[in-house]
């Protein structure tokens, strides 16, 4: 059932598409079919009769085989249907002519015509693909003459199988009839469906287009409020470093250490910002190795336990045996981090519960007494800032990161992520693919060079626009024993490059015209390759993440602890040790 007159002229048109397809094969056949009967007429009516009439045959099947694809094309459906209706008239005129033959024949000869004529017409219900006016204009032409042939001409032995064949003609019409106006149903129902299920496609894509227009515009937006503010973020902290280093004064201590716990809180939440911004620009690769869940359960108790304590909730870790999977031990302690912060975040009293379940494959339960989440919000906790118990938005409780960072982990990780909960607390289930028998640790460890033999008379050079981060940065570096030499661009980088020993690089990822660290980086390890050299930046941009991971120079986000920034100096000077 057609639902508009749009839908209709849309099967019209894709109908006489097909149909105009169907034509140029055709012909072929057919000829063959009428050159038979011609054949048959030869030995009876004059040659020039039935070269006639063959040419004739033939002419309509060409014309209708080369004017049917053109007319397809036509704007205007309804010309072109009446054009079909009339070359498939011609067609059917063309071969019902033939029964103008039909007396002079024997009683086989008349059979096989009869046969001819309706296969004929059985075969265009397929080549009108039931296309009423176009079948009819075919059919009635084609196969009324053979019935009334039939019953103008009954067998002398059985006066009555003329009319009987002439009556089984008409029913076998009725039926090719019947089995058209289906077949047109099946095509425009199947049709219309196909092109409501196109519509849909393409509304889903325009949906799908828009999704990751906003995502991208999302990711872009929070890259940059990032580096915004980290930038001031980056100075304060390097400031509080270098203050600390200086002062001994109690007093002074107190106020410093509350500056640096601010300092830290807002860190954390640029650092989930950062996560999310690395997940979504695929930058996050896995390293699978073997990750001893005794030794991970140890860790984390030793972090928790005292946060946990001073909530007067009690931590408990239980796991049974040794047991040892295959995964990613940084990530997966960042899964674990989030949702154990998670519990006892919104836990006040009770117990947090991290247990590891052996059943056909390894799992870990993190379970609250919490107040639980409803079933309807069971989906959208896992969105990106959405907290279901922080209306007031109490920046103590972070950004609403966590959970979207532990759904995308896990999805990046192969683990299975179930949630259940209900009034009396919250569960989350982590389903592993696989685990493994543990190797035994190798005791012989290789003895590491002393941090503070690589660290000792360092000229750095440090390269930054932010003549208030450069001057935050160089005082801190100072302070932990190193010379500093200041750049703002390649051209004063190269200048000191020249004038100084350089042992380390620390550059701004993006400097003023449209320089970056990268490319200065690159330009002086061109001269020394093993030139040791860190990034730091306060764009978490997934473009930015690239630049630096395809350039392999380790890129640092602000802010930066002064433990942090020295901690990272000593493995990149060790890295590059290697190297040699």
């Amino acid at each position: 059932m057609l639902n508009s007159h749009f839908d209709k002229q849309l099967v019209d048109e894709e109908l006489l598409r097909l149909v105009a397809g169907q034509s140029r094969r055709v012909p072929y056949p057919i000829i063959l079919a009428m050159a038979l009967i011609a054949s048959f007429a030869w030995q009876y009516i004059a040659a020039e009769v039935v070269i006639s009439w063959l040419l004739f045959s033939g002419f309509w099947l060409l014309v209708r085989a080369y004017v049917l694809p053109k007319i397809a094309l036509y704007p205007d459906a309804q010309k072109a249907n009446e054009i079909a209706i009339i070359l498939s008239a011609m067609n059917g005129i063309a071969h019902g002519s033939s029964c103008l033959f039909f007396p002079y024949f024997s009683v086989l000869e008349q059979a096989i015509q009869t046969m001819i004529l309706l296969g004929i017409s059985a075969g265009a219900v397929a080549t009108t693909f039931g296309k009423r006016d176009i079948f009819i204009a075919y059919l009635l032409p084609s196969l009324l003459p053979i019935s009334i042939m039939w019953a103008l001409r009954p067998h002398p032995e059985n006066p009555y199988s003329g009319y009987i064949v002439s009556v089984l003609c008409l029913m076998f019409g009725m039926i090719l009839l019947s089995l058209a106006k289906d077949m047109f149903k099946s095509f425009s129902t199947a049709f219309v469906a196909q092109q409501e299920q196109t519509k849909l496609n393409e509304k889903l894509q325009a949906s799908l287009t828009s999704e990751a227009s906003a995502n991208r515009a999302k990711t872009q937006f929070l890259a940059a409020a990032s580096h915004d503010l980290r930038q001031p973020l980056h100075t304060v902290s390097i400031f509080c470093a270098a203050l600390e280093m200086q002062n001994e004064q109690e007093s002074n201590k107190e106020i410093i250490e509350h500056m640096n716990g601010a300092v830290s809180t807002l860190s954390k939440q640029l650092d989930a910002l950062l996560d999310i911004s690395k997940l979504d620009a695929g930058i996050t690769k896995p390293e699978l190795k073997q990750v001893n869940l005794n030794a991970l359960f140890s860790e984390l108790e030793r972090e928790f336990k005292p946060i946990a304590q001073d909530k007067g909730i009690e931590v408990e870790f239980t796991i049974k045996n040794t047991i040892g999977i295959l995964n990613d031990e940084v990530l997966l302690i960042r899964i674990l981090q989030n949702l154990i912060a998670n519990a006892i975040k919104y836990s006040n009293e009770g117990k947090v519960q991290i247990e590891l379940i052996e059943s056909d494959r390894i799992s870990m339960c993190v379970s609250d007494n919490g107040p639980g989440i409803p079933e309807e919000e069971q989906e959208r906790v896992f969105e990106e800032f959405y907290q279901l118990h922080n209306s007031e938005r109490d920046n103590s409780k972070g950004l609403g990161l966590g959970l979207a960072i532990v759904k995308r982990l896990c999805h990046l990780l192969n683990i299975e992520l179930r949630l259940e909960s209900s009034t009396q607390g919250t569960r989350f289930y982590l389903h592993f693919p696989q685990h493994i028998e543990l190797k035994p640790e190798n005791d012989s460890m290789e003895v590491q060079p002393q941090s503070d033999s690589l660290m000792i008379g360092l000229q750095v050079l440090l390269i930054d626009d932010n003549i208030q981060v450069s001057r935050a940065t160089q005082l801190l570096l100072e302070n932990m024993g190193f010379t500093v030499v200041l750049a703002e661009n390649k051209q004063q980088a190269l200048k000191h490059w020249e004038q100084h020993n350089i042992d380390f690089v620390i550059a701004d990822l993006r400097l003023r015209q449209q320089e970056t660290g990268i490319d200065i980086i690159q330009e002086l390890r061109h001269r020394n390759g093993n030139l040791p050299a860190l990034l730091v930046s306060g764009d978490t941009a997934p473009e930015r993440l690239h630049q630096a991971k395809d350039a392999a120079i380790k890129l640092l986000h602000k802010p930066l602890t002064s433990g942090t920034l020295e901690q990272e100096m000593i493995d990149e000077l060790k890295r590059k040790k290697s190297e040699v």
